[in-house]
């Protein structure tokens, strides 16, 4: 009986899953502005109902994407960590990819709290607004929303990057 050839490649199921996870979230975030915000603004005749069904969407999202991101960029850092440790030149990457994705925090913070806010305001005020002026704030929303669902994108392409660099070595 001979003894069972073992592979020596690269060991990048850690990688792997963070960035098929990390373009996920993306995508997941992506539907929000690009399927969801449409369907609200399409469908609703009263600034009330279109703020209420923003605050139940930015609650679920609020509940779900920030954890969702935090733990694909600890499966990036992990990776990084691992990949540093085992002396392999391509940690930098993942790291890289750590950071790209867990940005949607300091974008949120730096970018989107103001235009968040006012829409708080809007939809806890007692007085109906003009449906025409929530919605130009609601698409402002939207295109940030684009924008900060690029961040785990970025840190998808740049995983993949770390991955394929690490098949080639």
């Amino acid at each position: 009986m001979t003894p069972k050839q073992s592979s020596s490649g690269p060991n990048i199921g850690v990688p792997i899953t963070a960035a098929i996870s990390s373009t996920f979230l993306s995508g997941f975030m992506m539907s929000l502005s690009a399927i969801t915000m449409p369907v609200l603004m399409g469908t609703n005749t009263t600034s009330s109902g279109f703020l209420n069904q923003w605050l139940r969407l930015f609650q679920y999202g609020h509940v779900s994407m920030p954890p969702t991101a935090l733990s694909v960029a600890s499966l990036y850092a992990f990776a990084a960590f691992r990949k540093r440790a085992d002396g392999n030149k391509h940690w930098r990457t993942y790291a890289a990819a750590a950071v790209s994705t867990i940005g949607i925090v300091p974008f949120t913070l730096l970018f989107m709290l103001p235009t968040n806010n006012i829409m708080f305001e809007w939809q806890a005020a007692e007085t109906p607004l003009a449906l025409d002026r929530v919605y130009q704030v609601a698409a402002k929303w939207a295109w940030l929303h684009v924008i900060r669902s690029c961040f785990p994108l970025m840190g998808g392409v740049i995983g993949f990057v770390g991955i394929l660099r690490e098949i080639e070595s």
